[in-house]
């Protein structure tokens, strides 16, 4: 198994295409590839919010060929190497951790 990644050059962006595909040789020897799964395109000028949602269908739908015995688990981790190369996983941004216990009180006016 092998996950490819496919450049578009465009004037204004790059486009990205991500598949899953079994690459063999037939019965005359020549190779050939069967596409397992394909994640779809992504711009390189998508937003954090895309860029989470396309990760997110290939988390799932990676585990979900492993699941499904059409891939090794194994193989999860080189293909995942290769769609982070083209576009790296965005930075998950969390809430700072902050003290609202003054803030409420001062609002019912017990402080």
């Amino acid at each position: 198994m092998v996950g490819r990644v496919q450049r578009f050059k465009r004037k204004k962006y790059d486009a990205y295409s991500f598949s899953v595909q079994n690459s063999y040789r037939n019965g005359h020897g020549k190779a050939t590839h069967k596409v397992l799964k394909y994640f779809g395109t992504v711009k390189s000028t998508a937003t954090e919010l895309e860029k989470l949602a396309f990760w997110k269908t290939v988390d799932a739908g990676l585990k979900r060929l492993a699941e499904d015995r059409i891939i090794y688990f194994n193989d999860i981790r080189k293909i995942v190497r290769k769609f982070e190369a083209a576009m790296p996983r965005p930075k998950v941004a969390s809430a700072p951790v902050v003290n609202r216990e003054e803030e409420i009180l001062r609002e019912l006016n017990l402080l």
